[in-house]
């Protein structure tokens, strides 16, 4: 093996980075489609979001998936749970370490059609934040979790083709 080879748990912690990237990046697109678009995601913020069971040290070494001295980051089970609960993810370790990520990608893009849904309404009602609705759908059944979002998306849908047909000019 080559010196510049990635170890096991080298090739681990890229994945644990790419995948936590990703999410990263999804959130952002979430912030940017509301109105009025909100600054994206920043690792303060995703500290505070923890409520001090991750620092911003550790996630900026997630982040880039080396810590101190350029060593692989190894986090605990409790960790990568801790990071999936920041972006609404129920099981957040089996997304950081799964190969399949099929099922929770699909969950991540119901997320993306519940959140779509949440900018084009405005505020939510009751005083709700829409993070705290999403991370409750995320602990739906998976069936009931399908049938929320094809509503939303169907609500999008009838929303988007409203806003089409309204004269220009006039309020909603």
């Amino acid at each position: 093996m080559s010196e510049s080879a990635p170890t096991s748990t080298g090739l681990r912690a890229q994945k644990i980075a790419q995948r936590l990237n990703h999410l990263i990046e999804v959130e952002n697109v979430r912030r940017a489609s509301k109105t009025p678009p909100q600054a994206p995601v920043g690792i303060p913020e995703l500290a505070e979001r923890s409520d001090g069971v991750l620092s911003e040290t550790q996630l900026r070494y997630l982040k880039r998936g080396y810590g101190a001295n350029n060593t692989p980051t190894n986090p605990t089970v409790v960790t990568l749970d801790a990071l999936g609960r920041l972006f609404g993810l129920a099981n957040g370790a089996s997304y950081f370490t799964s190969d399949d990520t099929s099922a929770i990608d699909r969950q991540l893009d119901g997320l993306n059609s519940l959140a779509r849904l949440r900018g084009t309404s405005g505020a939510v009602e009751g005083g709700d934040s829409g993070l705290g609705i999403l991370q409750r759908a995320m602990g739906l059944k998976p069936a009931n979790f399908d049938i929320l979002v094809g509503m939303a998306r169907r609500m999008v849908e009838l929303e988007e083709e409203a806003a089409a047909r309204a004269p220009k000019g006039h309020g909603e």
